[in-house]
């Protein structure tokens, strides 16, 4: 995110124990906020069965969009007129 928008504060994290019973966590948030406004929330997870992989970048105007499980990745990127 320093690299799209600039220096970044924590804007809110987290490290939770949700499913599997064990002494480190299994689901981790972290929320990010640029001066300008900008956003960020990253989510890793144990919990899930299948690998997924789920990265997105939401601008005023467009949407970068990359996703896959397993090795097989698939993006597109959508323009708002």
């Amino acid at each position: 995110m320093r690299y799209l928008v600039d220096d970044v504060e924590l804007a809110f994290a987290e490290l939770r124990t949700d499913f599997w019973p064990m002494d480190v966590e299994d689901n981790a948030y972290v929320a990010l906020r640029s001066r300008a406004g900008a956003f960020a929330w990253l989510h890793a997870s144990w919990t899930e069965w299948k690998n997924i992989f789920s990265f997105e970048i939401a601008m005023r105007d467009a949407k970068i969009e990359v996703q896959g499980i397993g090795g097989s990745y698939w993006h597109r990127a959508v323009h708002a007129v």
